[in-house]
């Protein structure tokens, strides 16, 4: 099994670094799908591969690797290689982890054919909800216009009202 000395130890836990490395290096050759391939090692999320596949790709892409005036990795908070912006390194990261973890498309969801007749049979016409809809806001716009002590009286007011 590989060493992997900067990362935290606590992070690693169960996780079989060579393994892994093999699905990102597999991963950036490929179209599959590597979620579930990740999972059984370990590794669940995005947030939990990010470490680990900078050390994939300061093994794999070395030249994109941030040095020191000693030629030793430069490492970030986490204990991570930094990789250089730009570099071939940081698109292989974004590659790999969006083919192993890709985001799914935003789908606007539209009301069920249920709801939509629950609410034509509930509203009125569009016409005269708009109608409403604009005077509301226009008493709104008013009521805002009123100072504190106003709108507090207003308030009052309403309620003995109603």
């Amino acid at each position: 099994m590989t060493t992997v000395t900067t990362l935290k130890p606590t992070m690693l836990g169960n996780t079989h670094v060579e393994a892994v490395f093999a699905i990102f290096t597999e991963a950036d050759n490929s179209d599959y799908k590597f979620a579930d391939q990740l999972l059984a090692q370990g590794i669940g999320c995005r947030e939990d591969a990010r470490d680990l596949v900078k050390q994939w790709c300061a093994i794999a892409y070395p030249d994109s690797v941030q040095r020191d005036d000693n030629g030793n990795h430069k490492l970030d908070k986490n204990g991570a290689p930094r990789i250089m912006q730009n570099s071939a390194g940081i698109q292989a990261i974004t590659r790999v982890l969006n083919k192993c973890f890709p985001t799914p498309k935003k789908i606007k969801a539209e009301p069920s054919e249920a709801v939509k007749i629950e609410e034509s049979e509930a509203e009125p016409s569009e016409a005269d909800s708009r109608n409403k809809a604009d005077k509301v806001f226009k008493l709104l716009v008013e009521f805002e216009k009123l100072s504190k002590a106003e709108q507090a009286r207003f308030m009052t007011a309403l309620k003995l009202d109603v």
